[in-house]
């Protein structure tokens, strides 16, 4: 199909570095169970109330996703769940990939995604949901995951990812 980052702001490639570092900090990639055979694919960044503009800023960049303000935490989600949006997300990250164990749990998310679209017939979808329940649960996604091997090939450090990173997780 046509890429859905030509021409976009996606096309700015010191907001992708940064927005790679600050996902490989800040980003979770959850495949939620639903009802039956139904799944639902949902990219999240969670923060503190204080760092809003952060995510509203990504939202607006990116031109996806929705920010949310928790009525219960003083926290903050950034949230892309549509499917349409999703498959820009998959776009952007296979074509620049995260550095971190995010990147295996984006690939887990990837895979599930792909089958659970593959063919929605009920029959499918029974198949899909042994599958994608395997991914979830054997695979180790998330803060289940046992295997992080990633290739020493496989990291590209730039300056950008490196701000966003630290913008994510460091502190002084």
């Amino acid at each position: 199909g046509k890429s859905e980052l030509k021409g976009s702001t996606l096309s700015d490639p010191e907001f992708i570095e940064w927005f790679r570092g600050f996902t490989d900090a800040e980003g979770s990639f959850i495949i939620v169970k639903g009802l039956g055979n139904s799944f639902s694919f949902h990219f999240v960044i969670r923060l503190h109330i204080d760092d809003k503009d952060v995510l509203d800023y990504i939202k607006k960049t990116l031109g996806l996703g929705t920010v949310t303000v928790s009525k219960t935490k003083p926290e903050v989600v950034f949230l892309i769940r549509i499917q349409g949006e999703i498959r820009v997300l998959l776009e952007l990250f296979t074509k620049y990939p995260l550095n971190s164990s995010k990147h295996l749990n984006f690939l887990d998310f990837e895979r599930g995604y792909k089958i659970y679209m593959m063919n929605n017939s009920q029959e499918a979808r029974e198949e899909s949901k042994r599958i994608i329940d395997n991914i979830i649960n054997s695979s180790g996604m998330n803060s289940k995951r046992t295997d992080f091997y990633l290739s020493p090939n496989h990291f590209n450090i730039t300056t950008n990812w490196l701000l966003g990173f630290v913008e994510g997780d460091g502190w002084f």
